[in-house]
C-alpha cells in the first residue's frame, strides 16, 4: 500500500502516481486529499485506513480518498 498526500510539497504526488502506475497489480495507492508531508497523522481515515493494512491486511478500494477530517472515497 501506497499513501500520499495531494499537496506534498516533499515527495509530489504525481512521484505516488506514477509508482502505482508501474505496479498496479501490487499496489494499491491510498490518497489523502489534503497538504503536507507524512499522511499518516493527518487524519482519522488515514490513521484507520494504514492501521487495518498493517494489523490485518485488511486493503482500501482502488481509488479511495481520505477528506480533511472525514473518510471518502
Amino acid at each position: 500500500m501506497l499513501t500520499n498526500s495531494r499537496h506534498d510539497t516533499v515527495t509530489r504526488y504525481q512521484w505516488a502516481l506514477s509508482v502505482h502506475r508501474q505496479t498496479p497489480d501490487k499496489t494499491v495507492l491510498l490518497t489523502y486529499a489534503g497538504s503536507g508531508h507524512g499522511s499518516y497523522l493527518r487524519g482519522a481515515c488515514m490513521r484507520a485506513t494504514v492501521d487495518a493494512y498493517l494489523l490485518e491486511q485488511d486493503l482500501p478500494e482502488p481509488g479511495t480518498v481520505c477528506l480533511e477530517g472525514k473518510p471518502g472515497s
